[in-house]
């Protein structure tokens, strides 16, 4: 179980780091040109690749179980982290309270970067579904 949490550490760390880069790029010279939505559109596809990239390696790296409690854990743990960063983000660089980074939600880009923040979420156990990378052709 501790490598599975590892990994769902490790996980975040990753995607986080560069949703970092990414939202600041997008914040500072994209949003301005093609408005909060469209550069939110413009990002999401790029994090859930990078996300699938770093859910995989994580996962080898760890070797966690290819069972899906095991998953639903590694995942469940990133999301936590996910959301706890990010709500302490706002309230250190933004000045936000917690209310008010929920009410961000309910906007079109908000609703359209939480369901990419469940997604995030889900990739472990998505995962199962359809490997990170292709098995081996057996003989």
């Amino acid at each position: 179980m501790a490598r599975t949490i590892s990994a769902g550490a490790t996980y975040f760390a990753v995607v986080f780091g560069f949703a970092f880069v990414f939202g600041t790029v997008r914040t500072v010279w994209v949003s301005p040109y093609i408005g909060p939505t469209g550069g939110v559109l413009l990002e999401v596809p790029l994090l859930l690749i990078v996300s699938w990239l770093a859910c995989g390696r994580c996962v080898r790296h760890f070797d966690v179980p290819e069972i899906v409690g095991h998953r639903l854990i590694m995942g469940g743990v990133a999301f936590a982290c996910l959301v706890a960063a990010e709500v302490g983000f706002s309230a250190l660089l933004f000045g936000q309270s917690i209310a008010e980074f929920l009410a961000a939600y309910s906007t079109p880009a908000g609703g359209i970067g939480l369901a990419a923040q469940i997604a995030f979420g889900l990739i472990p156990s998505i995962g199962l579904l359809w490997p990170f990378q292709p098995r081996p052709l057996e003989n």
